[in-house]
């Protein structure tokens, strides 16, 4: 529906991947 829901799952997934790959990402 809405493009920035999109767009802020994308940056979700994204920081996953990253925290997976041994970086530690904290989001307040």
């Amino acid at each position: 529906v809405s493009a920035t829901i999109a767009l802020r799952i994308k940056t979700i997934v994204r920081i996953l991947k990253l925290s997976k790959s041994g970086y530690i990402i904290d989001l307040v």
